[in-house]
């Protein structure tokens, strides 16, 4: 694997982001992000194949890794989340090869607040691509339930399937969560990832997992009710897939 060198970039609110970033510094730049309850590592195999023809940038999220951590539940608000890329984002288009924009991977939540940058019509074209893993936009959710409630019966059965593989999210809200990641939760993670052959390496998850988990609930928290998205600004341009 690469090693990667570590700087910071100050994100909204603030708060101090870890950057850390590793391939020939004037290459086409990568930009990736992680979702929860990892930090960057989750990267370290993919960004060692980019890195060989890319310049490989990847953040620590708000709350993670080697990241501040936001004081108040609003810190890990969408918003937030956003201007935290585009903080990393502007801090390297000045060496990124050709017309100075980046290509934007996200991976779980790091695909749904990705897509929220993606799409925003202050930040989104600061992206040369947009390649997601694992997550939509949060904004899918309201259409994706009236398409299948109008569905009839294969729609609704639809939707309880995904409510009953949703169950964690209300957990989630729980006094108790935090508490539960890091006694129960984190000390089996790496584990039920080894049998589900998700993973090999020796590396990762980090040891930074029970705090990572414990932190990012607050995604959750203050971008998803127990039932429904939170209200999230709407979308103006339209998403065109080639």
């Amino acid at each position: 694997m690469g090693r990667w060198s570590r700087s910071s970039v100050v994100g909204a609110d603030g708060v101090e982001l870890a950057v850390h970033a590793q391939g020939p510094p004037e290459a086409p730049v990568v930009l990736l992000v992680h979702g929860f309850p990892d930090d960057h590592h989750v990267w370290d195999l993919v960004a060692a194949d980019l890195a060989t023809d890319h310049r490989v940038i990847a953040h620590d999220v708000r709350g993670a890794g080697a990241s501040g951590v936001p004081t108040l539940l609003d810190g890990y608000r969408m918003m937030a989340l956003i201007e935290d890329i585009d903080a990393v984002a502007t801090s390297v288009m000045a060496s990124v090869a050709g017309d100075g924009r980046v290509h934007l991977v996200g991976h779980d939540w790091g695909s749904i607040q990705s897509w929220a940058a993606a799409l925003h019509p202050q930040f989104g074209e600061r992206f040369a691509s947009y390649t997601s893993i694992s997550a939509p936009p949060l904004q899918h959710v309201g259409p994706w339930r009236t398409a299948k409630l109008a569905a009839g019966p294969p729609g609704w059965w639809a939707m309880a399937n995904q409510a009953l593989r949703s169950s964690y999210i209300p957990a989630f809200h729980t006094r108790l969560a935090a508490r539960v990641w890091r006694r129960w939760v984190a000390p089996r993670w790496r584990g039920q990832l080894e049998g589900l052959g998700a993973i090999t390496d020796d590396d990762w998850p980090s040891a930074n997992v029970a705090d990572d988990g414990a932190r990012g609930l607050e995604l959750y928290r203050a971008n998803i009710g127990v039932l429904h998205p939170r209200a999230l600004p709407p979308i103006a341009p339209p998403t065109d897939v080639p």
